[in-house]
């Protein structure tokens, strides 16, 4: 991504952007990771120390309200909503890698790792809704109660991640395809001539979801939950909003499917 640096209005270390934002953004990040073992926050502490901010009134894809450049740790935002977002990337990243949470290499597993960035501002600010990435927040909320399923957002490690799925067919395809949505629907400027590949994506994620549960989990009752609560989720408004765009027969779907795969099995 270029930034155009006629649209940078203000340039800030971490002391002059605490002093800038009365210290609640930073406030907020700190009592969110004090919910977590103290070594979830260890690559968020070390990265702060060096890192920049710069302000800009807009940037040249007016998709984006912010983004972290890794390479040169520096925060590029427009308001603070997109600074809180960021800060969670900057908590992911690890420079000796290069690589940030679970993924395989730059580039990949967008999808999930914004999705979840996402999640946890949201939790971090205890909203209902996300502001950033409705599909990929719904993908994250499916997959919250596998066991230590963030360790590895915050402690990166691509194959300590893929491990804690009973299947790697499965989680991969969620992975793979959870990126088609997003790099169409999310970075592409013209998600209108790809909109087949956008619903068979949305189609691909369902199943990965189910498939990664019935491979997970047996108790029918748990099974019963699960359908109920995915849903509930894919008929939330926002969620339901994006997706009735490219599959409005999606909820329909997705309920056919579940029974028949969970419920009437």
């Amino acid at each position: 991504m270029t930034i155009n640096k006629r649209n940078i209005i203000g340039i800030y270390t971490s002391e002059d952007n605490l002093r800038s934002y009365g210290k609640n953004i930073f406030d907020m990040m700190d009592k969110f990771m004090s919910r977590f073992p103290l070594e979830y926050r260890e690559l968020f502490d070390r990265n702060l120390t060096t890192l920049y901010f710069r302000k800009c009134s807009n940037f040249c894809d007016n998709r984006l309200d912010g983004l972290y450049d890794s390479e040169h740790n520096t925060i590029y935002y427009i308001n603070s909503i997109a600074l809180s977002h960021e800060l969670f990337h900057v908590a992911s990243y690890d420079p000796s890698t290069k690589k940030s949470a679970f993924e395989r290499s730059l580039d990949s597993d967008q999808g999930l790792l914004e999705g979840m960035t996402e999640y946890f501002r949201m939790k971090a600010y205890d909203l209902s809704n996300p502001v950033f990435y409705d599909f990929e927040v719904f993908a994250v909320m499916m997959l919250e109660e596998i066991e230590d399923i963030f360790k590895y957002y915050f402690i990166p490690n691509h194959d300590k991640f893929i491990k804690l799925f009973s299947s790697k067919k499965y989680i991969y395809s969620l992975l793979s395809s959870l990126d088609i949505y997003h790099l169409i629907y999310n970075c592409s400027y013209d998600e209108s001539s790809n909109r087949k590949d956008i619903k068979e994506a949305i189609r691909q994620v369902i199943n990965s979801l189910i498939n990664i549960e019935l491979s997970m989990i047996s108790d029918k009752d748990e099974l019963i939950q699960y359908r109920d609560k995915f849903m509930d989720l894919i008929e939330s408004k926002n969620v339901k909003d994006v997706l009735d765009l490219f599959y409005p027969k999606y909820c329909g779907y997705a309920d056919t499917l579940i029974r028949r795969r969970i419920i009437d099995r």
